[in-house]
């Protein structure tokens, strides 16, 4: 199994779970080809977070360039997204439809 992080501080908390740990930024394309193409999922977990004033938002690019990897590189079943948008003050963040789904 294999783990990406943004700081070398995860490193060891991933390792001990067993996992390769690629520390990097999601933001940069480059850096998501490298984790999907050297670890080859069949699943990708995505917990890629934004945090409110980003002037990139990590969260958008950052699964924009996994998934754009993981097509690429094929073999990859299924991308899942895990997301806390809607709750606390961020509903005002959600589409018309999303925001329905959720009510």
């Amino acid at each position: 199994a294999g783990a990406t992080c943004s700081s070398g501080a995860q490193v060891r908390a991933l390792q001990e779970l067993g996992a390769e740990a690629l520390v990097g930024d999601p933001r940069e394309a480059a850096f998501a080809r490298r984790a999907v193409e050297a670890v080859r999922p069949g699943v990708i977990v995505s917990c890629i977070q934004g945090e409110a004033g980003d002037a990139e938002r990590p969260d958008f690019t950052g699964n924009r360039n996994f998934i754009q990897a993981a097509r690429a590189a094929g073999g990859v079943a299924r991308y899942v997204l895990v997301s806390a948008v809607g709750a606390g003050d961020s509903m005002c963040a959600l589409p018309g439809p999303a925001k329905d789904a959720m009510a």
